[in-house]
């Protein structure tokens, strides 16, 4: 195994010439010290749902398991099934299935029974297509409503609509509805004070629709 070298530059590896190029280095004191500062920043590894899609790596998802993160977030059925094979708990797939993805969610299902795999959902007609093979398959899909706080990327407005789709996904018999799923990537203000205030009234109404919810006696 090649080390790095103990002089100045602590990313150096004493036998470059041993090491494939392109290749993937791992520093698993700077990447443990990088986890134990996000759990200390967010208050608890419970608080934590780190996305896989960049490293797509099992050393390093087990870095995250060994310090108490068991829900992970991904971007592929490929990386949920990575996931599955590294024992994660709960796994969100940020997308909402469609294609042959409710098919192959549905085979990640009953290959890593002891996973707990989720999606994301933002239509009544992918809701209602998510229900129609869940019924055939006699199983049940964990959904989370997706919600558009600006970005315009994906997600439904929150409003009545959202309200109403957030309702028909927890009073079906197929559908187990998880929560809410927000995303504010498009906010970059640089000075913090600034960044604050865009992110706060952007998730206001993420917070108005959680509210309206719960006081119809509905879990979020």
């Amino acid at each position: 195994m090649n080390t790095v070298t103990s002089n100045a530059n602590w990313f150096e590896l004493s036998d470059v010439a041993s090491v494939p190029s392109p290749a993937l280095l791992l520093y698993p004191d700077r990447i443990g010290h990088n986890i134990a500062e996000m759990i200390r920043v967010a208050g608890g590894p419970n608080r934590l749902r780190p996305h896989i899609k960049t490293h797509k790596t099992a050393e390093i998802i087990r870095l995250q398991q060994d310090a108490g993160i068991t829900k992970f977030k991904c971007a592929t059925i490929a990386e949920a099934e990575l996931l599955g094979h590294c024992g994660a708990e709960d796994v969100l797939m940020a997308y909402q299935p469609v294609g042959p993805d409710p098919g192959r969610l549905l085979q990640l299902q009953k290959q890593f029974p002891n996973t707990q795999f989720s999606a994301l959902v933002d239509h009544p007609q992918i809701l209602a297509q998510l229900e129609n093979i869940a019924q055939k398959n006699n199983t049940t899909f964990h959904l989370f409503l997706d919600l558009n706080t600006g970005m315009n990327r994906t997600g439904i407005i929150p409003g009545p609509e959202a309200e109403a789709l957030y309702i028909r996904m927890s009073d079906s018999a197929y559908i187990e509805a998880r929560g809410l799923h927000a995303y504010d990537g498009h906010i970059r203000d640089t000075p913090f004070e600034v960044r604050k205030a865009t992110s706060d009234a952007a998730f206001s109404t993420v917070e108005n629709l959680k509210d309206s919810l719960i006081s119809k006696r509905y879990s979020v």
